[in-house]
């Protein structure tokens, strides 16, 4: 992933998979082909999370940041302005709707292949992936054009 701008933190590669080596592994609970697979639920539910401020946060939208192609990052929130918790999506096409209602975070620079295995994976009720997806790593590149200028 590619770390946008949010809350005026940058991120470096020593924070990348934090919450990974921290035994917090993100299953997916929802995946809605040709839309988005959402995770970051603690519960395994999609009613649960806080954030790591504790309780929910508030909505942060830049304008130049948009839900405007694949791998897009964004907060998921509770269907009302200001109640980001720890729930997340990554889309799987553009969805120029979610503007100005969902944070847009970080969008995915690698590993299109293992969105699209993903995507493709059969769903249940509710739209629950009937095996379970879970990140268990995550590379956040503070600025990856200058890390392939060092390669």
């Amino acid at each position: 992933f590619y770390q946008l701008p949010f809350r005026g933190f940058s991120f470096s590669g020593e924070v990348s998979d934090f919450l990974c080596r921290q035994s917090f592994l993100s299953f997916a609970f929802r995946n809605i082909k040709g839309f988005a697979i959402q995770g970051g639920d603690p519960t395994g539910t999609g009613k649960g999370g806080e954030s790591i401020y504790g309780g929910l946060f508030e909505d942060e939208f830049v304008s130049s940041l948009k839900h405007d192609r694949r791998g897009i990052l964004s907060m998921a929130n509770q269907g009302k302005p200001n109640t980001n918790g720890s729930q997340f999506f990554i889309t799987y096409c553009r969805q120029p709707h979610l503007n100005g209602v969902y944070s847009v975070f970080g969008r995915l620079i690698d590993g299109m292949d293992t969105l699209d295995k993903m995507e493709r994976e059969p769903v249940g009720r509710k739209n629950r992936p009937e095996n379970d997806i879970i990140i268990e790593q995550v590379i956040i590149h503070a600025n990856p054009i200058a890390e392939m200028d060092q390669l």
